[in-house]
């Protein structure tokens, strides 16, 4: 028996462009959202049978189903939170930054909530998607803690730039982050080249949804190195903040956000410096 079997599941692999593709077609992210607890009790169980059994080329094939399954849901419930909350959420800000006296407390709450909500979906979606991944080592605590810290930093001080911006020039912002998402898809589409569907036009809408995700925060579209892709996308979005920060946000608020989008650069360093785990052979 071969001593690293799960070396001839390395061709079934699912790397990113396939995330929500495990069964073929679109409805069936939404399928695997509405009925995930299902479909991972279902694997679970079958995982579980292998083990007892002893079989080795089963119990890794569900198990990584399984992880699968949830880096599916972690994928959907990503684009959710981005796609329907966050328009909404700087079309709020915006409002209420036109009056910063009517911010008052369960409101400020509410928007730590989200925040903390967004950082936690981009977290848990790196975590599911790592756990598919069985030539990977799995983050631990330490790390997903330090990813959430960065996650929420970055996210707020963009989400706040472009919601007090757009409390000045609505509709100029508008355009500039339409124009902007669209750069960031039309990038995503010629250099990682996702390929999620037979279509070129499915797959440059899909690399259009990332492009608004890149608006306030980056994530990987496939599996491959991300550092340059980083320090391009973090050294862009800082230019951004800095200017529009000088030119129309007063200084109490563009210090925060410019010293919020710091932390959270120190924070990413730091936690690819010391708590990245690296590629290693996997337990099994």
């Amino acid at each position: 028996m071969n001593k690293f079997p799960y070396r001839s599941l390395e061709g079934s692999s699912h790397a990113g462009e396939k995330r929500i593709l495990e069964r073929g077609v679109y409805s069936n992210a939404v399928i695997s959202y509405l009925f995930r607890d299902v479909y991972v009790l279902n694997y679970a169980l079958k995982y579980s049978v292998a083990k007892e059994r002893d079989d080795k080329q089963a119990e890794i094939e569900y198990y990584q189903k399984l992880t699968t399954e949830e880096c599916n849901v972690s994928f959907v419930r990503l684009f959710d939170s981005f796609l329907e909350s966050a328009p909404q959420k700087i079309l709020q800000l915006a409002i209420i930054l036109r009056s910063t006296k009517e911010l008052i407390y369960y409101r400020r709450i509410a928007m730590v909530v989200y925040f903390g909500n967004i950082a936690w979906c981009i977290q848990a979606y790196n975590h599911s998607n790592r756990l598919a991944q069985l030539d990977k080592h799995d983050i631990a605590a330490k790390g997903r803690f330090l990813q959430f810290l960065f996650l929420f930093c970055l996210t707020v001080s963009r989400t706040l730039c472009i919601a007090y911006v757009a409390s000045i020039f609505p509709i100029e912002t508008l355009i500039t982050c339409a124009t902007l998402a669209c750069f960031c898809g039309t990038i995503v589409f010629f250099v990682d080249s996702p390929k999620i569907a037979e279509s070129r036009i499915m797959n440059y809408l899909y690399c259009l949804c990332f492009g608004v995700v890149y608006l306030f925060i980056f994530t990987p579209v496939k599996d491959a190195p991300t550092k340059y892709k980083y320090a391009f996308y973090l050294t862009f979005c800082l230019l951004q903040n800095i200017i529009a920060c000088a030119l129309y946000i007063p200084l109490y608020l563009a210090t925060s956000i410019i010293a919020l989008y710091i932390v959270g650069i120190v924070l990413l360093i730091f936690y690819y410096a010391y708590c990245h785990p690296n590629t290693v052979r996997t337990y099994f």
